[in-house]
């Protein structure tokens, strides 16, 4: 069942995070990034989620990029960033070729996460308020997992 492996699948960015907090929350990148066989598939494994199911890619992909190639949360949260135009460009063309886009409500969403990522990178660039941000990430986490498992 789908829905089992997406809440299997939260959970482990659950334990995850919380098992990597320390690293999550520093901004001092590894002296070496690794970026070998293992994280580069890693990085493609998440892509296929981010593409197919969406729910907590970005998580992942911070994760990844985090405590499994090394980089720092700030420049993770920038290469996250980017990765987030590829996909979303990738989405967008084959909806939009479909007719499938409310480019009104689309617009208005894209605002807002405009809006949000750019409080985001602010507030990554702070020291003192990454341990805020990490707490509203397991909060969120813990209420999607909640919000899945409650509901049908």
């Amino acid at each position: 069942d789908l829905r089992h492996l997406i809440v299997l699948a939260v959970f482990l960015a659950l334990v995850l995070v919380l098992v990597g907090r320390r690293r999550m929350l520093t901004s001092i990148e590894k002296q070496l990034v690794r970026l070998g066989p293992v994280q580069i598939s890693l990085l493609f494994l998440v892509g296929i989620w981010a593409g197919l199911i969406v729910l907590d890619s970005y998580t992942y992909l911070l994760i990844v990029l985090v405590l499994g190639a090394g980089y720092g949360l700030v420049r993770a949260n920038a290469l996250k960033a980017v990765a987030g135009i590829a996909m979303t460009v990738a989405s967008l063309l084959v909806f939009a070729q479909h007719g499938e886009v409310d480019w009104k409500a689309g617009a208005i969403m894209s605002l807002g996460s405009m809006t949000g990522a750019w409080l985001g990178a602010l507030i990554a660039s702070n020291e003192r308020s990454r341990v805020w941000v990490f707490r509203v990430l397991i909060v969120t986490i813990v209420a999607e997992l909640i919000y899945m498992v409650t509901t049908r």
